[in-house]
């Protein structure tokens, strides 16, 4: 089937972005050329920034290793003035320890600032407070701060009875009565979901044999016995749905090849003759598209996941490239983000074996996101992953949403943190990995990255608000949230916007947010809704591309810093006191 694929077919189908662009110029360019150009100038644009920010970190992190070094060496030749007030240092560390502790606490949080030790899920802390306990004193809190209206703020029998798979209700219900922002119940959630609890299952499509093993595992924790990952071990040969209920949340990353070969690949047998035909041709085809796609990837996995030392090591980018384009050749055309996906699979299945015994597992791997990612056009797949990030955005955060529609940058969340299942977003591929082990453990799978993106911007919506009155710094820093937010306080975040899609939709008893409820009722009176707000937000998305590149390109800097929207009214951040969020 692969190896009769005619050169004819692969040249027409294969053509690299650059030379499209470059035959399509010769005539009045069509609509969807003219978004298709678009699209790439300003994701060129997005990725010369994203570069010119990290020479900036490199020049800062090496000012601070000079600092460090002039700080030792100072230390050192005053090592006797230290040793004989070390005593009252040690006797005043305590007090200020406590009085930093209690500065940090009347401050006010724009993101969900936890530490990894109270994110992560048992298996890493099996002494950290129970589900039921965390919710108890979170409403204790939220009551005693006055935001509750109208109700009574009996916290112990609230957490009684709203624990666990309960618990989005319990907060879409308080959010609705007490009028708080949706980006403020979803912090709230996302301190006191269990991350055991199966919200991402509509309610009443919970497998029985999920429920069953969920509440052995409940049973468990109560005693201070974490079953985990025996649970999990169990589970891994078959039953994916056990396996996705008890790896949602996270688990531990000695588990992870397994988790992740079990949802990739699961029990199918690896052809070998098949990806040995793919190889040979992607190593030594000599007719011109397979030499153009050659080199072409070659030069996207030279930039893959830059400053990593896992591509480093010996061999990691030549496989990266191989496998790459084999399963491009499978495809029958590029993919975008290919060789950052290889580059994450090798990393996670590579373990300590060689880099050349895993390229078959790799390749299936590969191949399978791209099955799940379906045949349509990465541009058609962008626009609609754009429309989609920005409805969600408009629903828990309608200011954010308007900022960045007069800004210019409403699809850069989408296009910039979500690309390429966010490989391409400025994470580390540790933390990469994290993400990917609950996109893949979801039931509704890669659905789950626009979840993630919004998370991003609720965790990071303060700094953008303070940038509001320029579009470059605005841009500025939500490229650099990824680098600088955590991943686990993100996809706690993430866990809470899921459970509020899935178990506080138009049919729930509960419907939140409240616009959501009312979206949804108008989509259902009009079935063509759907399409026309598609290409609304497409042709409106293209226009701000073109406003936004146009501008850079006049300034003459090429940067996203030299945007300037000055001609445009300022963006307020709403000034409600029920917007605070303290930390505990």
């Amino acid at each position: 089937m692969i190896s009769s694929m005619s050169s004819c077919n692969l040249s027409d189908s294969c053509l690299t972005g650059r030379r499209a662009a470059a035959t399509a110029l010769d005539w009045p360019l069509s609509q969807h050329e003219k978004r298709s150009c678009a699209m790439l100038l300003y994701q060129r644009e997005v990725e010369s920034a994203d570069q010119m920010l990290r020479k900036q970190d490199a020049v800062v992190g090496a000012l601070q290793e000079e600092i460090s070094e002039l700080r030792r060496k100072s230390y050192g030749s005053s090592t006797a003035t230290i040793s004989i007030s070390r005593c009252s240092v040690d006797s005043q560390s305590d007090d200020g320890d406590t009085a930093h502790e209690s500065q940090v606490s009347t401050v006010t949080l724009e993101p969900l600032e936890v530490t990894s030790e109270q994110v992560v899920t048992s298996h890493d802390n099996p002494q950290r407070p129970l589900p039921r306990d965390r919710l108890r004193r979170r409403l204790e809190r939220f009551f005693a701060s006055g935001r509750a209206r109208n109700h009574g703020g009996d916290a112990h029998s609230l957490a009684s009875d709203f624990s666990g798979e309960r618990t989005p209700e319990l907060w879409a219900t308080l959010a609705v009565e007490s009028k708080l922002p949706p980006y403020v119940a979803v912090r709230y959630l996302a301190e006191t979901q269990d991350l055991f609890a199966p919200v991402q299952w509509s309610e009443g499509e919970v497998p029985d044999r999920v429920r069953e093993v969920l509440d052995l595992v409940a049973a468990d924790r109560e005693s201070g016995r974490d079953s985990q990952a025996e649970r999990l071990l169990e589970a891994l040969p078959g039953n994916l749905d056990i396996v996705r209920a008890l790896a949602f949340g996270g688990f531990p990353e000695s588990l992870r090849f397994d988790v992740w070969c079990a949802m990739l690949i699961g029990p199918n047998n690896l052809d070998v003759t098949e990806y040995s035909c793919l190889r040979r041709r992607a190593t030594h085809g000599e007719d011109d598209a397979v030499r153009q796609l050659r080199l072409d990837i070659a030069e996207e996995a030279k930039v893959a996941w830059r400053g990593q030392p896992f591509m480093n090591e010996p061999g990691v980018l030549s496989a990266v490239t191989t496998v790459a384009l084999a399963a491009v050749l499978q495809r029958g055309r590029p993919a975008r983000g290919c060789c950052e996906i290889a580059a994450l699979l090798f990393f996670v299945i590579k373990g300590s074996r060689e880099i050349e015994t895993v390229e078959l597992e790799v390749f299936f791997c590969l191949v399978r996101v791209f099955e799940e990612l379906g045949d349509e056009e990465d541009g058609a797949r962008m626009m609609k992953h754009a429309d989609r990030v920005h409805s969600l955005i408009r629903v828990y955060d309608p200011a954010l949403a308007e900022l960045l529609t007069i800004r210019g940058i409403a699809i850069m969340p989408a296009l910039r943190l979500g690309s390429a299942l966010c490989t391409k977003a400025g994470f580390t591929l540790r933390d990469c990995a994290k993400l990917w082990d609950t996109m893949l453990t979801d039931v509704k799978r890669f659905e789950f990255c626009d979840c993630i993106v919004v998370a991003i911007l609720v965790c990071c919506r303060r700094k953008l608000f303070a940038h509001r009155g320029d579009a470059g710094l605005l841009a500025e820093a939500l490229l650099a949230a990824p680098r600088h937010l955590t991943v686990d306080s993100i996809l706690r975040t993430a866990h809470a916007v899921s459970a509020f899609q899935r178990r506080c939709g138009a049919g729930s008893p509960v419907p939140f947010p409240v616009t959501q409820r009312l979206q949804s009722d108008r989509l259902r009176r009009s079935r063509g809704s759907v399409s026309r707000a598609s290409l609304g937000l497409a042709s409106s998305a293209v226009g701000a591309v073109s406003s936004l590149w146009g501008k850079v390109v006049g300034a003459g800097t090429g940067a996203l810093e030299a945007v300037s929207c000055s001609t445009l009214g300022s963006v307020k951040e709403p000034q409600d006191k029920q917007c605070s969020v303290r930390t505990v």
